[in-house]
């Protein structure tokens, strides 16, 4: 009996069977287990948005758009269910109800699933925010916002400074949320450059900065119309030139009896190198002659219009003081004539000229009115005649008109006849 029944088992037939019964039984099992319904909570669902450019054709910008996932539970077959998760899933928010400005806007959405999940075999129940997101609105608003450099370090070298720095265009054009784009004070540029001894082109970036020094994010949100700013430093040379006048000797005036002052003493001037070569400025000349001993005048100060005057100062005082000389007057009747045209007489109107002398304190007292002597020239007046008023001459006998000399201009007054016959 156990042979026979040994003989059963080992059959191949009787294998046959067992397998086809076996296979029966994990098939009913396997269609249970996949068509049990199942249900599970599924979170961190992304939610996206659809026709967001409808919002911004209608001058508008979503500000806040909510929780960017959401949470819900599916109910459905094991078999569908096992393929569900987050990344399969999505939440769907369509903007196309969006049409004005609103604080908060309640807007519906909806549960899309990859491709391959069958969502007709699914329900779903227990959203996060009752099936609706909560989104802001604004209105786009634009403008313009100046640059604004921030200097970090020495930017120029010694010697060297720059003018107000320059930006092209002036301005960076901003549009985005109203509400930020108003708070906006500034797109601020860093220029992180040092010792700079020429004019300098940069392109850089910029930072906006709101009312309260702050930077603002600049996100999705805002826009801008250049992502860096054209800068122009522009640079000069700097140079203190001293101020300086030319002096004409004379009359006991030498180099060194004679103290100038200038004020101010000198000016400080910028621009290009090659117009800053000089060593001084020269405000005019003054001719010693001209006065006894002191003297103070204002003289104009003149720039090339290549430079600027940093200084501001438009004219200067001068002030000239000749020391240890004398100044007398004489009353002169030694008149000649000198240069007179033949066939031409002249006749001396003044019988004596009063002639002012300067010279040193210790050779003046020595002088008398016999030194001096009064040459009047007929040169330029050739055939005329009538009465002139000529130039005259001052001289000192025994003296250089450096060391003792005449101050100012003397003239007599002259008749000119013609001769009798001529």
């Amino acid at each position: 009996m156990r042979k026979r029944i040994g003989r059963v088992l080992s059959s191949r037939a009787f294998l046959i069977v067992l397998s086809f019964v076996a296979a029966t039984v994990l098939w009913f099992i396997v269609e249970y287990t996949e068509n049990e319904t199942v249900r599970i909570q599924i979170e961190n669902i992304p939610v996206t948005f659809i026709n967001a450019e409808l919002v911004t054709d209608r001058n508008l910008v979503v500000t806040d758009r909510g929780s960017p996932t959401i949470s819900a539970t599916f109910e459905g077959p094991r078999a569908v269910m096992s393929r569900l998760s987050s990344k399969s899933i999505h939440a769907v928010v369509d903007l196309v109800q969006v049409h004005d400005p609103r604080t908060t806007l309640a807007l519906p959405y909806k549960i899309e699933y990859d491709a391959g999940i069958d969502a007709g075999a699914l329900t779903v129940s227990g959203y996060s925010g009752n099936g609706y997101t909560i989104i802001s609105v604004e209105n786009i608003f634009r403008r313009d916002v100046l640059f604004k450099p921030q200097i970090e370090g020495n930017l120029v070298a010694d010697g060297y400074l720059y003018d107000p720095i320059a930006f092209t265009p002036e301005f960076v054009t901003v549009s985005g949320p109203e509400s930020v784009v108003r708070g906006i004070n500034e797109a601020r540029v860093l220029i992180q450059r040092e010792n700079l001894t020429a004019t300098t082109n940069l392109t850089l970036p910029f930072t906006l900065i709101g009312e309260n020094g702050d930077e603002i994010q600049r996100g999705t949100l805002l826009n801008v119309s250049s992502e860096t700013a054209e800068v122009t430093i522009p640079i000069h040379s700097v140079k203190t030139v001293p101020l300086k006048v030319e002096l004409l000797y004379g009359a006991g005036a030498t180099e060194q009896n004679t103290e100038v002052t200038i004020s101010p003493a000198s000016v400080t001037l910028s621009g290009d190198a090659s117009a800053l070569t000089m060593n001084a400025i020269s405000l005019g000349t003054i001719d010693l002659t001209s006065f006894d001993t002191d003297f103070t005048g204002t003289f104009p100060l003149v720039v090339s219009d290549e430079l600027t005057n940093l200084s501001g100062v438009t004219e200067a005082t001068v002030t000239v003081t000749i020391r240890n000389v004398t100044v007398r007057s004489f009353s002169v009747t030694a008149i000649e004539v000198v240069n007179e045209t033949a066939g031409y007489s002249a006749r001396i109107i003044p019988q004596s000229i009063t002639v002012r002398l300067r010279g040193p304190a210790t050779v003046m007292p020595l002088i008398t009115r016999e030194n001096i002597r009064i040459i009047v020239d007929l040169a330029q007046y050739g055939n005329s005649a009538g009465m002139v008023t000529a130039p005259a001459t001052i001289t000192v006998a025994g003296y250089s008109r450096d060391s003792v000399g005449a101050l100012g201009t003397y003239t007599a007054a002259v008749e000119i006849t013609k001769d009798n016959g001529s």
